[in-house]
């Protein structure tokens, strides 16, 4: 296993259609994505309730029709902003891979798309409802949302139409990377060899100067551009992934719960109902009823 095998890896959309809508509902399935990266672009549509999400080393808490536009290797995390409210959105993931070698294409990508993908571009990534890109993009993003289920089959002109219409607005309303600001390379290896050693180890006993070591830092050093870069601890966000293989354990198997909690790395099960019922808001037990 390499240090990429934690990168989502799914392919998202079809040959020639390179995106995929999904329609999110927390705490539904799952209270919060914990902190990830993948190589496509993504867009977040807010529909209902509020969302906490972090890109990088920003946060924001977004609301009914605000967006949030997350650049290829981002890390980024998505959560429920507050545990008493029902927060629903669509989350469009673009692959322009799938249009690799189609006409005209290679050369668009090349000139545009990919300045964005390598950050030689950036853009703010939080866009507020009624600010400039977010009622450019408003439009097309809905009529992806509204023609989510016909994409492949009735209404393929209509929404690559707005696929491309999205993409021209992110590239137009985007600006050159100062080259005097600190390298994004260096952080996003840092970030990507600590979440790497998480997902390789969360079921075993781990403490922060494993991870340091592992990453070739001292542990304060480690623990402050862990902290700059994610806005949580490295303590925090190693709960939030074991939490989140639970979820989807309690949620899809019959597995007993003792055993849920030590392959995820807790070796007292009362303290992972504890700390479960923390994160979530119910015990195990309950939230595994839920999901029935």
């Amino acid at each position: 296993m390499t240090e990429n095998a934690f990168r989502e890896s799914k392919v998202h959309g079809k040959l020639n259609y390179p995106f995929t809508v999904y329609h999110v509902k927390m705490p539904d399935f799952i209270t919060s994505y914990p902190l990830h990266y993948h190589e496509v672009f993504e867009l977040i549509f807010v529909t209902r309730g509020a969302l906490r999400v972090r890109i990088m080393d920003k946060e924001e808490i977004l609301y009914q029709d605000d967006m949030a536009v997350i650049l290829p290797d981002n890390a980024h995390l998505l959560s429920m902003a507050s545990k008493d409210t029902f927060t629903e959105y669509f989350n469009i993931i673009f692959d322009f891979s799938l249009l690799k070698g189609a006409p005209l294409f290679d050369e668009i990508y090349d000139s545009y798309l990919s300045k964005l993908a390598n950050h030689s571009r950036e853009i703010d990534c939080f866009l507020k409802k009624n600010t400039p890109l977010q009622r450019t993009l408003y439009n097309p993003v809905n009529e992806l949302v509204i023609h989510r289920h016909e994409s492949y089959t009735s209404r393929q002109m209509l929404v690559l139409g707005q696929v491309f219409l999205i993409a021209d607005a992110i590239y137009r309303f985007s600006r050159e990377v100062n080259p005097d600001v600190g390298s994004y390379a260096d952080t996003f290896t840092l970030i990507r060899k600590a979440l790497y050693f998480v997902e390789i180890m969360y079921g075993k006993s781990i403490q922060v100067r494993d991870a340091a070591e592992y990453c070739g830092y001292s542990e304060s050093h480690f623990m402050k551009l862990f902290k700059e870069s994610t806005g949580q601890s490295f303590n925090e966000y190693l709960v939030s992934y074991r939490m989140m293989i639970a979820q989807k354990r309690l949620g899809t198997t019959d597995d007993r719960i003792i055993d849920i909690a030590f392959d995820c790395g807790f070796s007292d099960a009362a303290y992972f109902a504890t700390a479960f019922k923390k994160f979530c808001g119910m015990t195990p037990l309950q939230y595994r009823k839920s999901k029935k």
